[in-house]
């Protein structure tokens, strides 16, 4: 049986509030609240978990509250290093037409004992492993946490990478030659490289020339999302669906990766792209569904296009 790791670095809770018309500096009167365990790799551990495929999640957890995490992972294997304090907490602010704004907290560093002991335990977990395994690094990285750390996880490592990660982090592992695909969002591309692209033709020739990932698969929100390999680039179109939930659809879109990876590239975005949309009809922070996902499968567009770079 394949092995599939996903590995979580900085766990967090998100705290969401639903507010009449918010603005600062106002009082403002909250319609709704709640709050739930999160982490980019225990959404995509979850999401493959609805799709059939089993993996183990492992990384760092709040020594003081992170049975929430555990909690929600239930019938999903983790290995998780306490770490101590508590979860770092994401804020997410709603009006009433669903407009979301964000105040993430960046989360506390990770002391060196608690890291040798992340590494120690992954090298663990990679023995017997081979060239058709997957490894997930998804998410923020914790406080000060050195570059090179991510080289030492991945040293032991003989399967293939995919990451979702943003900022330095993202750029310093797209450098690595063990990554086999990436998929940001366009405001990750943009904030990571400080550029400013914003429809397919420029990810595409952007991507082309930098020569990243032999996999780019690029989210535009209602512009659909691209799929860049080496020499070809590939277009989804938006699915129109009634958007309940967005959280978790980008990791929804990972898992579909995940579950398409040995396929020809468009039908890795054919997949990832269903299961992102089985995760856009769900409410709140519930993801794809087995269902869903076939039942969206076959309304997913795919379009190879030619940006002038290839013409």
């Amino acid at each position: 049986m394949r092995k599939i790791i996903t590995v979580m670095l900085n766990p967090c809770l998100d705290r969401y509030y639903t507010a009449t018309l918010p603005r600062f500096g106002r009082t403002n009167r909250i319609t709704l609240t709640g709050e739930y365990p999160a982490g980019k790799a225990v959404n995509v551990s979850l999401a493959l978990k609805n799709l059939g495929l089993t993996s183990l999640c492992i990384g760092f957890n709040a020594e003081a509250d992170g049975s929430l995490i555990a909690d929600r992972l239930t019938g999903v294997d983790c290995d998780f290093v306490p770490v101590s304090g508590r979860l770092r907490v994401n804020t997410k602010i709603y009006d009433e037409n669903g407009k979301m704004t964000e105040f993430n907290e960046t989360g506390k560093p990770v002391a060196e004992n608690f890291q040798q002991e992340l590494l120690h335990r992954f090298e663990v977990h990679c023995k017997n492993c081979n060239k058709n395994d997957i490894l997930v690094i998804s998410g923020s990285s914790p406080l000060h946490l050195p570059e090179k750390f991510y080289q030492k996880l991945l040293h032991p490592w003989h399967g293939k990478v995919i990451i979702d990660t943003s900022g330095s982090a993202f750029k310093y592992l797209l450098s690595l030659p063990k990554i086999l695909a990436a998929k940001p969002n366009i405001d990750e591309l943009n904030g990571a490289f400080g550029t400013n692209l914003s429809g397919a033709d420029e990810i595409v020739e952007f991507c082309l020339k930098t020569k990243f990932a032999r996999l780019m698969l690029v989210s535009m929100g209602e512009k659909g999302s691209v799929l860049v390999t080496k020499n070809k680039a590939y277009h989804a179109s938006p699915l129109r669906l009634e958007v309940k939930g967005l959280q978790g659809a980008g990791d929804s879109m990972v898992a579909g990766m995940v579950y398409a990876l040995d396929s020809k590239p468009p039908e890795i975005l054919k997949v990832a792209t269903a299961a992102a949309a089985a995760s856009i009809i769900r409410p709140g922070t519930e993801l794809c569904t087995f269902a869903d996902f076939t039942r969206l499968y076959n309304d997913v567009i795919i379009s190879e296009i030619t940006p002038k770079i290839l013409r």
